[in-house]
């Protein structure tokens, strides 16, 4: 009896783990790279495989959306202001796949530098353009790899230019509290 419950109840995990992989294949999950990790771990050599392949796919259109994003801005003239809505566009983009911590270290640490040089040439050119959602993009991304003095100027830029935000006082004391201060 106890021997049919655990078969059940694998087989039960099996088709969750299948049908979480189909939706996500359909785009019925937002992109939930969790779920993606979840069925990478899958005992299923097929599931593991789409898993892997749908990662891999990801990451690939990400990579190249960014070169080309990063081309047609550094073309453009990041004083105007398409160029300055694309960087941010291209911030957040990156973000969105950034924080999900998919890549290896290395590539983390690549286009977390390449995300924040577009908010210092935005910070630069166009300050005034630069949203608190982007601050926080950039100065999360930072802290996730403990550059706590890279942190420390993008926190105090963000307090600068948006004093009375709530966000900036917040990733503020989590920086503090990161390094004991």
């Amino acid at each position: 009896y106890h021997i049919l419950l655990i078969e059940q109840e694998l087989i039960y995990h099996l088709k969750l783990l299948i049908l979480n992989m189909l939706n996500i294949l359909l785009g019925e999950t937002g992109e939930s790279f969790s779920s993606i990790a979840l069925a990478l771990d899958s005992d299923d050599s097929e599931v593991a495989h789409y898993a892997a392949s749908f990662l891999q796919s990801k990451m690939d259109s990400f990579r190249e959306t960014v070169r080309k994003m990063q081309q047609k801005i550094e073309a453009d003239d990041i004083e105007e202001e398409e160029c300055q809505e694309q960087t941010l566009q291209l911030i957040q983009y990156m973000n969105h796949m950034l924080k999900q911590k998919v890549f290896t270290q290395v590539e983390q640490i690549d286009y977390v530098k390449q995300m924040e040089q577009l908010g210092e040439k935005l910070f630069q050119n166009g300050r005034d353009r630069i949203t608190p959602a982007c601050y926080e993009c950039i100065l999360g991304r930072i802290m996730d790899l403990r550059e706590y003095d890279r942190a420390e100027l993008w926190g105090s830029r963000f307090s600068e230019q948006y004093p009375d935000h709530l966000s900036s006082y917040k990733l503020r004391l989590k920086l503090y509290f990161e390094t004991n201060q």
